[in-house]
């Protein structure tokens, strides 16, 4: 595009050039008429001239230059530019009439050069003797055009701006590219609109040319003065317990972007580096919450909300297996829905206690059924408790035969009317509502058999031998 520019630069020096330094010395105009026609004098129709031309042969015409046509006609020789030639130069013709005794000169046709900085046809002008004037241009298109009209506005908030070119125009024909420069080294950039963030608070020059459906162009720039905001710091909270999560992205910035999250909650501790926190604060009460925010320009905002907590009870739970005279008891799925635990005290049924630990293992002196119970403590000082029976099986097995029929005989402390399950070598044998039951082993050869009892899944007895 530059290249362009010179080039028609060039073209229009060499007119203009051309204009001032003609015999005439007159300025080019308009080509709305064609000149006026000033008839030489009767020229002769009887043959060629007798005197030698000037620079080319004679030859009769009847029109006025190589134009317009006149009522009569006379003798007319041409001086063509001589010498090498090439598409880069400018090309003259002189023109000359006879009047009968002698030639006189009477214009001047002259084409810019072919190598035109649009590349659209040459234009041509014409350096009329008798009306002192140079006429034109003719047979041209680009220096005829119209050049298209820049024209925009420029809306600004902090240091991002919006820019609209859609005023600007061209009267004869359209336009075809809108290039945009922001004046503070980045890269142009194109459309009938645009948008731009700059980096500091200052003015700079912003301009947009404009380009036609031929290349003709247009320009306009003015001074825009750019100058930082302070962001806006937004966030919502959603409490539960003594559990917050916050979250800032409802921050925005009208000068950049935001760079920076810093938390502060109000009780001594924050966080920073991210739009979203989660916090536990350690006891119930009202505390700030305050956000702080920063954009790229470097400026900042904070924004503070006040939330009230309240400590959030835990939950206990256990589970039990016993197995003869010892349960295991595991505490592990007890927790706190807004921090942690931080003790476990058990009650075992039997007069005696555990402290500290989730699982207990517990020997019981005899069977029976007993109530065990778990009180759990959170970090803030809130505890509940939770209880569960324990059924604690004691089994015997007495073996013998009856007629070489080898039969045991099963008993075994459990509450009145379980149901309980007997299991001899792992293989359940009978389901029974009762607390003694008689195995018919049948007649078989030595053997030894494990017997154990269970009533429902996590109380077992202990397991007992009997062999032949």
């Amino acid at each position: 595009m530059m290249i362009g520019r010179i080039a028609r630069t060039l073209v229009l020096l060499i007119v203009t050039a051309s204009t001032v330094f003609s015999s005439s010395g007159a300025a080019a105009k308009d080509p709305t008429s064609p000149p006026p026609i000033t008839v030489p004098p009767a020229a002769e129709t009887t043959g060629a001239p007798t005197l030698a031309a000037p620079c080319g042969d004679w030859y009769l015409t009847g029109t006025y230059g190589p134009r317009w046509a006149t009522a009569s006609t006379w003798w007319q020789s041409d001086c063509p530019f001589v010498g090498a030639y090439d598409e880069s130069m400018a090309i003259w013709d002189d023109f000359f009439y006879w009047d009968g005794a002698q030639s006189v000169g009477y214009g001047e046709w002259w084409t810019e050069p072919y190598q035109t900085w649009d590349g659209h046809d040459p234009c041509s002008y014409w350096s009329d003797t008798a009306a002192a004037q140079w006429y034109g241009p003719y047979a041209c298109t680009a220096e005829t055009n119209a050049n298209p009209v820049a024209s925009f506005t420029v809306i600004c908030t902090g240091l991002r701006c919006t820019v609209n070119g859609s005023g600007s125009h061209d009267t004869d024909g359209t336009i075809i590219e809108y290039l945009w420069y922001f004046g503070d080294g980045t890269d142009t950039v194109t459309g009938v609109t645009a948008e731009h963030v700059f980096a500091q608070a200052r003015t700079y020059n912003v301009s947009l040319m404009v380009t036609d459906d031929i290349g003709s162009t247009g320009y306009s720039a003015t001074d825009v003065t750019v100058a930082a905001t302070a962001p806006t710091a937004a966030f919502t909270v959603l409490c539960s317990g003594l559990r917050c999560d916050v979250d800032g992205e409802g921050s925005s910035a009208s000068s950049g972007t935001i760079q920076t999250y810093t938390w502060q909650f109000g009780d001594g501790t924050g966080a920073s580096g991210s739009s979203r926190a989660t916090h536990v604060y350690g006891a119930s009460g009202s505390y700030a919450i305050t956000l702080g925010v920063s954009d790229s320009s470097g400026t900042s905002a904070s924004v503070s909300k006040v939330v009230s907590v309240t400590n959030l009870a835990p939950t206990a739970a256990f589970g039990g297996i016993c197995s003869g005279l010892t349960c295991t008891l595991d505490a592990r799925a007890s927790s706190d829905p807004d921090g942690t635990i931080a003790s476990y005290s058990w009650e075992l049924g039997d007069g005696t206690s555990a402290t500290t630990s989730p699982t207990v293992v517990h020997a019981y002196a005899r069977s029976g059924s007993y109530t065990a119970a778990l009180t759990v403590t959170d970090n803030s000082g809130a505890s509940v408790t939770t209880s569960r029976s324990l059924v604690v099986i004691t089994l015997t097995a007495k073996g013998y035969k009856v007629n070489g029929t080898q039969m045991v005989d099963l008993s075994w402390t459990s509450p009145g009317g379980a149901t309980a399950d007997v299991y001899r070598n792992a293989v359940k044998i009978a389901t029974v509502q009762a607390t003694s039951y008689t195995d018919i082993v049948g007649k078989a050869g030595r053997s030894d058999y494990l017997y154990k009892v269970c009533v429902g899944p996590s109380s077992c007895s202990n397991e007992v031998t009997v062999r032949f």
